[in-house]
């Protein structure tokens, strides 16, 4: 599939929206995926369209600030917290998820660095390094590492919290 890049194969991907490029909900139904996570406004994203094709769809709006404003670091960990409490029960029954923003790198990145943490129960700069295999380019906006860096820290007190 054009542009998704997997962190789990087979069940945690990313990519880039369709707001940027254009995607073919009928490869993604071929492939498996069971959800569609919007980190950006779902510019681009048909709901109706997904629904008919069995993929259900998470809408978790972080900033799209570059650089990161005031606020956008809460922002984030709101929203990372929220994403997990909605992923972690689908992923424990092995649902396969696609994640996307515009670009599918920064706020994709922070997200997947979040689950690497919560899945592996790891550091919040190996979670980082993680990503940065699967995607290299991701966290590469202007402070978009240093804040996801942050919040991931400020997070990683909480890890395990929802965990089943």
């Amino acid at each position: 599939m054009d542009k998704v890049f997997w962190l789990v194969p087979g069940q945690i991907a990313g990519r880039s929206g369709p707001n940027k490029d254009p995607w073919q909900l009928s490869d993604f139904a071929d492939a498996g995926f069971d959800l569609v996570v919007s980190l950006n406004c779902a510019s681009g994203v048909d709901v109706s369209e997904l629904d008919r094709y069995g993929i259900d769809h998470l809408h978790v709006e972080l900033p799209p600030n570059i650089p990161p404003q005031a606020g956008d670091a809460k922002c984030c960990a709101d929203g990372l917290n929220h994403a997990w409490q909605q992923l972690q029960p689908r992923l424990a029954q092995g649902q396969t998820v696609l994640i996307h923003c515009r670009s599918g790198k920064d706020r994709t990145g922070m997200l997947m660095a979040y689950l690497v943490m919560q899945l592996h129960k790891v550091a919040p700069a190996e979670a980082i390094a993680h990503v940065l295999q699967v995607r290299p380019i991701a966290l590469s906006a202007e402070g978009w590492h240093s804040m996801a860096l942050q919040v991931l820290s400020e997070l990683e007190p909480q890890l395990g919290q929802f965990s089943a």
